[in-house]
């Protein structure tokens, strides 16, 4: 016997050895609003932008300082022997008030890029979420078809053993459900 041959009767016959529908759990099912949760909790992405918020917020605090003033002491064997130097940069002008500036525009910035990263991370959820609704509705549509295409098997073979109809319908309504299970797992695999 071929090997294409044992494939094609083990795809006739996998119907009948396969799990009923009812015996396979249901998938969790989880709302759209649960699924924006859970982003909004644990998007490494979000994360990373909220963190960037923290290090605004710090660059702001320090902008506002004042510059430190620096010390200098030091002995020698030559005269003088000692000395003492301390160094204060003064600031003239709006130096200060533009470093500020700067600092709380950056953090304007961060908060526009974290915005924009809860807006993408939402939107790719909305897009997630409703393939994943569409490929469950395609899983049980192959679902309701895989049933139609058993029960006519059924049907075609009550009426083979009646001699109403001939083998060829038979092995037809066989090939169907075979195409039809292969069509359902597909859908499941995609879900």
């Amino acid at each position: 016997m071929r090997l294409r041959d044992v494939l094609v009767r083990l795809m006739l016959l996998a119907p009948g050895i396969a799990p009923p529908m009812a015996a396979q759990q249901p998938p969790r099912r989880l709302t759209i609003a649960e699924a924006l949760k859970i982003a909004e909790k644990q998007n490494l992405d979000l994360q990373a932008a909220r963190a960037r918020q923290a290090v605004s917020q710090a660059g702001v605090r320090a902008a506002g300082q004042r510059p430190n003033p620096i010390g200098n002491v030091s002995v020698s064997r030559d005269a003088p022997h000692e000395g003492v130097l301390i160094d204060q940069p003064v600031e003239i002008g709006p130096k200060r008030n533009r470093r500020m500036e700067v600092a709380q525009q950056e953090g304007a910035l961060t908060e526009a890029d974290i915005t924009t990263v809860e807006k993408l991370v939402r939107h790719r959820v909305r897009d997630r979420y409703f393939a994943l609704a569409h490929a469950r509705g395609v899983t049980a549509q192959q679902a309701e078809a895989l049933a139609l295409a058993q029960h006519l098997h059924t049907i075609a073979q009550d009426r083979f053993n009646a001699g109403d109809v001939a083998q060829l319908e038979v092995t037809q309504t066989q090939l169907e459900v075979a195409r039809a299970q292969a069509d359902f797992e597909v859908a499941q695999q995609e879900e």
